[in-house]
């Protein structure tokens, strides 16, 4: 990719979006609110493969059709943060009486970086029950010249009610897809992210597409400034319809309480550390630069990252069960590159870096 383009790319996507916002149509008042309550476990782990199973209740409400979605499935994601692919096959089912019942629907994604660039593109299938038509009857003044009796037809001349009966539709579930295609760009403490977003055509709602962008700048004294900007497709079953929206909002992370003055002074630090706690149990330390956050990963657990814990010395530490061999591992500071942990082995990787080496006997 050309070093130029590179650098474009994450203001390529905010333009096109405000582009968007511009044209788009400013919507009418609307109220809409939703909260959902999930559990996800990791029951295998074969190589690069992971399968974990999810379960989720939804409630979604608005002033015209507030709904209980029920979720439960599994999903397998194979790759690491930097390439990497996802199925997921879930079984959903509102509560309410109106609504239905089980319905099996996909979700897939996909991910790969090129440099700071990750580009992301995913899948996702959604239902619901859309509500049928109740017959009707209508009557009407028919005249005639004779009236059909037991013994047959007889001369009459008048008027007569016919009573015309128009069959209803019966209600129907209907499973569509959302397509969403995006990029996210980080920088040090500048983090942007923008894509886009289309579905086919459901019941009488038409085709849509939709762009969003936002980001968020990490600010000193544990201060984050948040943004974002887009359009949004019409909420099919919520009554709610396509809007454009701009937001901005200030994050708060409560920094580190000072050790009182008559601590003990913190020991030395020392870069990388593999402490053995018995058995097949290891305690890892990283001691570095200030950082906010610090996560591990490595072939021992598929590349899955895991935050470690500061200790309020400048220490990270996790606690991770390894099995005798080689393996494999890699840090990642403040959401940055991931990087072979200093003070031991490293080997080059296949993305033009370094992970290190940690030998189990």
């Amino acid at each position: 990719m050309p070093q130029v383009f590179r650098h474009a790319l994450p203001f390529v996507g905010p333009a096109l979006v405000l582009g968007a916002i511009a044209m788009a149509r400013p919507a009418a008042a609307q109220y809409a609110a939703g909260a959902n309550v999930g559990v996800s476990m990791v029951p295998i782990t074969t190589g690069l493969v992971r399968v974990t199973a999810d379960a989720g209740v939804g409630r979604n409400m608005s002033w015209s059709a507030p709904r209980t979605l029920l979720s439960l499935g599994t999903t397998a994601a194979t790759g690491t943060d930097k390439h990497g692919a996802s199925l997921g096959l879930f079984a959903q089912r509102a509560a309410e009486a109106d609504s239905m019942g089980p319905v099996f629907a996909l979700r897939a994604s996909a991910w790969h970086s090129i440099g700071p660039i990750t580009l992301r593109l995913g899948l996702a299938e959604h239902a619901l029950r859309f509500a049928g038509q109740p017959g009707t009857f209508d009557t009407a003044e028919v005249v005639v010249d004779s009236l059909r009796t037991d013994s047959g037809y007889v001369p009459y001349h008048g008027v007569t009610v016919d009573t015309i009966r128009h069959p209803g539709t019966p209600s129907s579930v209907r499973v569509w897809s959302e397509l969403e295609a995006g990029a996210q760009w980080v920088a040090g403490r500048v983090q942007f992210e923008a894509f886009v977003g289309a579905r086919p055509a459901v019941a009488s709602f038409p085709a849509a597409m939709w762009a969003q962008a936002g980001g968020n700048i990490e600010l000193p004294h544990g201060f984050g400034l948040q943004f974002a900007a887009g359009t949004s497709p019409a909420r099919i079953g919520l009554g709610l319809p396509s809007s454009r929206f701009v937001s901005v909002g200030l994050r708060v992370q409560p920094g580190h309480e000072s050790p009182p003055s008559n601590a003990k002074p913190a020991a030395p630090l020392v870069a990388f550390t593999v402490h053995p706690d018995g058995g097949r149990v290891f305690t890892l330390t990283y001691a570095g630069a200030p950082a906010g956050m610090v996560q591990l990963a490595g072939d021992f657990n598929a590349w899955t990252p895991i935050d470690l814990t500061e200790d309020g010395h400048g220490r990270w530490r996790a606690t991770i069960a390894l099995a005798p061999g080689v393996h494999h591992v890699s840090l990642r500071v403040n959401g940055g590159q991931w990087f072979a942990p200093p003070g031991i082995p490293a080997v080059p990787d296949d993305f033009g870096g370094t992970t290190g080496i940690i030998d189990v006997p």
